[in-house]
């Protein structure tokens, strides 16, 4: 009887799974977010939307690579995107934290956890979404100069902003979870 070890570190395929797969998460997202951006209005609400199809990928991409390291490096191949992309910093930094903290509640259930691995997207989504959002509450000046230099028309900025307080961005917020988890359920 032979005992098969089961390997637990990244492979070259494994990289390219993750490296293809967080290309097109970010397409999904970016697609999704053009698409609600139409309106000022529903642009706060792109990561409910957004949540879904995307957690199709990020479930496929678990189960696909259950290994340590992977959600880390999903998140900083997403983050190093969104930033080249021209996102402000603060995009990029809540995907790493969200990919930090998702790395660590799937470990908890050694990634093959659905429920683990669905809470860690739920945090993943949530902090890369509050990595974009939370500037217009926290620093709407800063925000709004930096948005009009990339060419966002400046009316169309300042109905976003009229439009978002703290308790709709904590109602966004939840929303994205949920719309997250529901992506999540859709993936397994």
């Amino acid at each position: 009887m032979t005992n098969k070890q089961h390997n637990t570190n990244l492979e070259s395929r494994d990289l390219i799974s993750i490296a293809i797969f967080s290309v097109l998460f970010t397409i999904c997202l970016f697609f999704i977010a053009g698409i609600m951006s139409i309106l000022p209005v529903t642009m706060i609400f792109y990561g409910v939307v957004g949540g879904i199809p995307c957690g199709i990928i990020y479930m496929y991409m678990r189960a696909k690579t259950p290994k340590p390291g992977a959600i880390i490096l999903q998140a900083v191949l997403t983050a190093a995107i969104l930033f080249l992309m021209g996102t402000m910093w603060t995009f990029a930094l809540g995907t790493l934290i969200g990919g930090m903290l998702a790395e660590m509640i799937s470990a908890s259930g050694r990634y093959k956890s659905f429920w683990k691995n669905t809470i860690g997207y739920i945090i993943f989504m949530a902090c890369l979404w509050a990595g974009q959002i939370a500037p217009m509450i926290l620093a709407k000046s800063y925000y709004m100069d930096y948005v009009t230099q990339t060419g966002m028309s400046g009316d169309y900025v300042n109905t976003m902003l009229s439009f978002l307080s703290f308790p709709m961005f904590m109602t966004a917020l939840a929303a994205t979870g949920l719309g997250s988890f529901l992506g999540a359920l859709l993936g397994r």
